[in-house]
């Protein structure tokens, strides 16, 4: 995910040690480090590739946006491309 990330640019922030019902401390620290990095989230795209991987018939897809994860809002082209052939079938 870094690499995709990397190769169309974008910025970000790995929270190492993050895992299922995470302790509070580490829950507090991911709070520090968007505040710090003046990020308006930190995503946890891990957990979805997993989803991903193990759901029969699921497709996993990112969009990649300057607006951050507010980027399905106003990246209508993009959505387009990933919806549309769906709603279509």
């Amino acid at each position: 995910m870094r690499a995709s990330l990397d190769a169309a640019g974008v910025e970000h922030i790995g929270l190492g040690g993050v895992r299922p019902n995470p302790e509070i401390g580490l829950a507090r620290e991911g709070v520090e480090l968007a505040r710090a990095n003046d990020a308006d989230i930190i995503l946890p795209v891990g957990e979805q590739l997993a989803l991903w991987r193990h759901i029969p018939h699921c497709r996993m897809e990112l969009i990649v946006s300057d607006f951050g994860h507010d980027g399905f809002l106003v990246e209508h082209a993009k959505l387009d491309a990933i919806l549309g052939p769906f709603i279509e079938s």
